[in-house]
């Protein structure tokens, strides 16, 4: 576990550290909230399909939104998968990371993951995470859940893990490009924008 968190709780009596995890417990909830009420597309703002995380430096699951259990799941490797990449010490203020890769972790291509390092200070002391399931992002056909695809090619735009923003700039080159891949972008491009809404929600009160 996260050393800050390990070192609090083990200092706290049972009520404080309950009211502790309830309010990270809230934090994630908060989350979902901002997720859902932010999304541009139909099939979050209707079909609740996108959830929040908390996690530790580890990777370890904090506290989880109450949502969809296998995104929830789907989390864990994809947080672990991005670390592997990007180690928490090398992490700025204003970072963002994602993917959609189902061979390195996520659940299959629409299924697109935002994580961001929470800072106290100059301190990574957690990452927040939600995962959206956007409306199309590619493929042979809309939607970009083909029942005939024969080939992962088939379905949609792949993205390993990449660094969707540095220090706070996005990068515009990866936007660009999955810009030009999707058949509905402006609808597409609001989705991010309510994950990264989420994801700094839940940095500003663990900041707090």
């Amino acid at each position: 576990m996260n050393t800050l968190f390990a070192d609090t709780a083990a200092g706290l009596d049972p009520i404080t550290l309950e009211v502790v995890r309830n309010k990270l417990d809230g934090i994630a909830n908060e989350m979902q909230s901002t997720l859902l009420r932010s999304s541009f597309s139909t099939v979050v703002k209707e079909g609740l399909d996108a959830s929040a995380s908390l996690f530790t430096v580890e990777g370890e699951t904090l506290a989880q939104a109450i949502a969809i259990p296998i995104h929830l799941a789907t989390l864990l490797p994809i947080v672990q998968t991005l670390l592997n990449k990007f180690p928490v010490n090398a992490m700025a203020a204003g970072d963002l990371f994602s993917m959609n890769d189902p061979y390195l972790g996520g659940t299959h291509l629409p299924g697109i993951a935002i994580v961001m390092p929470a800072f106290h200070g100059a301190r990574v002391i957690a990452l927040s995470a939600a995962i959206t399931h956007h409306q199309n992002v590619g493929g042979m056909a809309p939607g970009s859940v083909p029942p005939n695809a024969t080939d992962i090619y088939q379905e949609g735009i792949r993205i390993p893990p990449l660094k969707l923003r540095a220090a706070g700039v996005i990068n515009g080159t990866l936007m660009g490009l999955l810009k030009l891949n999707v058949r509905v972008p402006e609808m597409f491009l609001g989705d991010p924008g309510a994950q990264i809404a989420a994801c700094t929600v839940a940095a500003r009160r663990l900041d707090e």
